[in-house]
């Protein structure tokens, strides 16, 4: 029960945060803070689905 607890309050403040970025000049990074870690996980998983680690380990680099 904590451990949800703990869940939903920082996912709460990380929502708040997203949102304070974004109705002020920082639009952008608000837009970033978003996309960066939801795109590239699911991207990420996709692509070590079909190659192998050191591939993946290369592609990730690359990203950097």
């Amino acid at each position: 029960m904590i451990e949800l607890l703990t869940r939903s309050l920082v996912g709460g403040s990380l929502i708040v945060l997203v949102f304070l970025l974004g109705k002020i000049k920082y639009s952008v990074i608000a837009g970033l803070f978003v996309l960066f870690p939801i795109v590239t996980l699911v991207g990420y998983f996709f692509i070590g689905q079909s190659v192998d680690s050191s591939k993946l380990h290369e592609i990730t680099l690359f990203h950097l």
